[in-house]
């Protein structure tokens, strides 16, 4: 039984050998490469491989791609595209930018024999802030709406909105939903710009999934541009976005 157990791990050897050395080395073939390498190492395969399929950075935090039983090889990593996310000889991916690119990494022995190649997915996400600003038209009866996302909840934002229109008939109602999630419910106005005050600040604490809305109408009878100067109320970066749409 033992040398059939032994006979078996020598065939499945060679047979990763010599398919390894098959797979085509350009960048586009990792994903085919690593699908062929996965059905034939099954589960039972104890050999170099990738920890993270994927990874979540933001711009400017860098993480290190984990690989496992590569004691001895000879790694490489290369970045599908550099101004997105780059890499070091190490494995240590820094974001660049908004976006998705690839790290493909290969593991060989000493002597130049292939044994893995992996595609890592990068996403890199805005970077943390404590301060954003938003400037937004506001056209006559629409309402802009403010969904802003943060990376804890019982944090405390302000919301610092302002206009600069001459217009005599301005009218903006400000709003925050008491369930950022639901669209349907009525939202109660808690505060208002008008000729005669053309700022307001709405405090608001992010109690639900990590995000808050707050909503701004327009009741008058001309478009008004406003600017929203949003930060937390410690000073803490926690904002990892705001998204904004005119409705």
């Amino acid at each position: 039984m033992k040398q059939l157990r032994k006979l078996g791990a020598v065939i499945l050897a060679a047979a990763l050998t010599l398919s390894l050395s098959a797979v085509p080395a350009q960048a586009n073939d990792f994903k085919s490469a690593a699908k062929q390498e996965l059905t034939l190492l099954g589960a039972g395969y104890n050999g170099p491989a990738l920890k993270d399929k994927s990874l979540e950075v933001r711009v400017g935090e860098s993480k290190k791609i984990g690989l496992k039983n590569c004691s001895g090889l000879k790694v490489t990593y290369k970045s599908d595209d550099k101004t997105i996310a780059t890499v070091s000889k190490k494995g240590k991916v820094k974001g660049k930018k908004e976006g998705r690119t690839y790290i493909y990494v290969t593991a060989k022995t000493k002597k130049g024999e292939l044994r893995g190649r992996w595609n890592c997915r990068i996403d890199v996400k805005p970077a943390l802030a404590s301060k954003k600003t938003v400037n937004e038209t506001i056209k006559a009866g629409k309402q802009l709406q403010l969904r802003l996302f943060a990376t804890e909840e019982n944090v405390e934002m302000e919301f610092a909105i302002s206009t600069k229109s001459e217009d005599e008939n301005l009218d903006l109602t400000i709003g925050v939903p008491e369930n950022p999630n639901n669209y349907a419910q009525k939202v109660p106005v808690i505060d208002q710009i008008t000729p005669d005050k053309k700022e307001a600040t709405v405090k608001v604490k992010i109690k639900s999934k990590s995000s808050t809305r707050v909503i701004i109408w327009n009741n008058g009878n001309s478009p008004v541009d406003v600017t929203v100067k949003i930060k937390t109320a410690d000073g803490k970066k926690t904002i990892s976005s705001v998204q904004t749409s005119v409705l």
